[in-house]
């Protein structure tokens, strides 16, 4: 049977086995994703993808195009990744059995992800149209509804705003991808498929949109301010290419003028609420001079050093941009990386000071690479682009997967990759796009997935 994207009246003519296997898929894809930026998960998390998994598995052999969808340039791309990581973990890593330990967790449980990912794209060829957008829809609008229902719960009892959100999220920064990636996702559905009015629409969209601004107001996070405006930026720059027909118009329009009005309020209000930004110049400075000042390695032991104002350097501008330039120093004499493991980056640092103490790099590309080495880099990012480019011939329609790839580009630039609810993410969404990207529009097929 050929499968597509909401393929006509398919699912009445599919058995009732194959139907809820597609209902399963979706449900335990959409709730793994709600579980992942959720502490305290793990359980709940192996369980949801090993039903998405298995119920994917099932729906991709149910499909018939097992070898097009496994040559599929963006599948093809990270499956040589798959084979770099396990190639590397056995002949190259520095760190023996760890590498080993860590590359189930680390990388192979995000392919089972993938996997979930293209079943819940596949299941739409058996669900109907109206279920399936309303349960994705429904089930990614959860996490900003839970979170901003707990702030006011929290305001209204103690009266203050409070980090509280801590002990539910991993943390304030990692959880802006989810919610934007909701608001991107909710706002594809509801413009393509469910009939409501524009006010509705910019409504339901606006949520997450403030849940981010909510996290990065009261946290006085800059990079998280900083996010939300180059996320603001992309937007823009793909509704303004865009140019809907005149039927949508005014919620292109809409949504153009709110955008730019969150990119100018996070410019205003973190320059205004920051003092990390008036001393960010003499900060990094003093952070640049990675051998001349070496608290960075050990920020614990050593404290923090002073600028040329004789003030303590803020600690979250001084650590990343020490970590940025040291971890360039790294790469250039270690291309190839360490070896799997979260604390690659540390290891690379105390090979020249057997004290230092790092956590990560504060960027995910430099912790993937001091990790996989730099084939690795070039693979993963060669996957999004190739779905980019892809989404770009039908804008119209993949304009959300633009929005959601450049936004995880842009945030692993500034964030660590060792948060595995990150990778796992990163590979459900590919594996969906994956397959949605090559669906032709109106057709019950899945197209030239070679495409691109």
């Amino acid at each position: 049977m050929r499968l597509g994207i909401f393929s006509g009246e398919a699912y009445l003519a599919a058995p009732l086995w194959l139907r809820l296997c597609a209902l399963l898929s979706l449900l335990s894809t959409a709730a793994l994703y709600i579980s992942l930026p959720v502490p305290h998960s793990m359980a709940l998390r192996n369980i949801l993808i090993l039903l998405s998994f298995l119920s994917g598995i099932l729906l991709i052999i149910k499909s018939g195009l097992v070898c097009e969808i496994l040559c599929a340039r963006t599948i093809g791309i990270l499956l040589l990744l798959l084979g770099w990581v396990t190639f590397h973990a056995t002949f190259l890593s520095a760190n023996g059995g760890e590498a080993w330990e860590e590359l189930w967790g680390q990388w192979y449980k995000p392919y089972l992800a993938m996997v979930g990912g293209i079943g819940c794209a596949l299941s739409a060829g058996y669900v109907q149209r109206r279920v399936w957008g309303s349960i994705l829809v429904g089930a990614l609008m959860i996490l900003p509804l839970w979170f901003v229902v707990h702030s006011a719960v929290v305001w209204i009892r103690k009266g203050e705003l409070v980090n509280q959100y801590i002990g539910l999220f991993v943390h304030k920064l990692g959880f802006v991808p989810f919610v934007e990636i909701m608001a991107a996702f909710a706002l594809a559905r509801l413009s393509a498929h469910v009939k409501t009015g524009m006010k509705t629409k910019i409504v339901i969209w606006l949520i997450p949109i403030v849940a981010s601004y909510y996290i990065a107001l009261i946290t006085d996070t800059k990079n998280t301010l900083l996010m939300l405006t180059l996320m603001s930026g992309v937007f823009i720059a793909v509704e303004l290419y865009r140019r809907p027909q005149s039927a949508n118009s005014r919620l292109h329009m809409a949504l153009v003028v709110i955008m730019a009005a969150v990119a100018v309020a996070g410019i205003y209000g973190s320059l205004k609420k920051s003092s990390q930004w008036a001393s960010f110049t003499n900060d990094a400075k003093v952070a640049i001079d990675i051998d001349g000042t070496r608290n960075w390695e050990n920020r614990s032991k050593y404290g923090l050093p002073k600028n040329a104002r004789n003030e303590e350097v803020s600690e979250s501008t001084y650590l990343r941009v020490a970590y940025a330039v040291a971890g360039v120093r790294e790469l250039a004499e270690h291309p190839l990386g360490y070896g799997v493991t979260r604390h690659a980056f540390e290891r690379l640092v105390q090979l020249r000071n057997p004290e230092a103490s790092i956590a990560n790099s504060h960027s995910g590309y430099i912790d993937l690479v001091a990790s996989v080495g730099i084939p690795a880099l070039i693979l993963l990012l060669a996957a999004e682009i190739a779905l980019i480019k892809q989404a770009c011939r039908n804008i119209a329609e993949h304009n959300h997967m633009i929005w959601i790839l450049s936004l995880i580009m842009l945030h692993w630039a500034i964030d660590p990759l060792s948060r595995d609810q990150h990778v796992y993410a990163l590979f459900l969404l590919m594996g969906y796009f994956s397959i949605a990207v090559s669906q032709k529009k109106g057709k019950d097929a899945i197209g030239n997935l070679r495409a691109g």
